[in-house]
């Protein structure tokens, strides 16, 4: 135990010793002195996200696994209730947002918000967690999106 005692008393004083001669020798850069890194870091080239509209067309035109898609109803025509469009995938490119919807004859179609829907509603928000449509006649509607 008395090893113990003098190998930390032992530490201290070095501690102690290197941070006075740290102290005493420290000196600030001479006046205008610019103190700085002599060579520029290179900045790394962050690669553009491809163009996923091709990939989603072939997703949404296939028969995932044997079944039919089951993507919830985006809007309906009140005169025309035949006519369904279903959401396929909501899509982040950059800053923009946008829903793939696809019609009743397969067709894709993409809508950002602001957009007018095939039943006349307004596309008023699009987000990876939330759609927000106002059909034309009521309130806007929530439809949020399970990841």
């Amino acid at each position: 135990m008395v090893v113990f005692y003098r190998c930390s008393i032992l530490a201290l004083l070095i501690w102690a010793a290197v941070g006075a001669y740290c102290w005493a020798t420290f000196a600030l850069p001479p006046e205008g002195k610019v103190i700085g890194a002599t060579r520029h870091q290179a900045q790394l080239d962050i690669p553009r996200p491809p163009n996923l509209r091709a990939d989603l067309t072939t997703l949404g035109q296939s028969d995932l696994w044997g079944r039919t898609l089951s993507a919830a109803p985006v809007a309906a025509a009140a005169s025309a209730p035949l006519e369904t469009w279903t959401r396929i995938a909501v899509v982040r490119e950059g800053k923009s947002a946008y829903v793939l919807l696809s019609g009743p004859k397969g067709e894709l179609k993409p809508f950002s918000a602001g957009d007018t829907l095939p039943d006349g509603g307004k596309l008023t928000k699009v987000s990876p967690e939330e759609i927000v449509v106002r059909p034309v006649s009521g309130k806007p509607q929530t439809y949020r999106l399970l990841n």
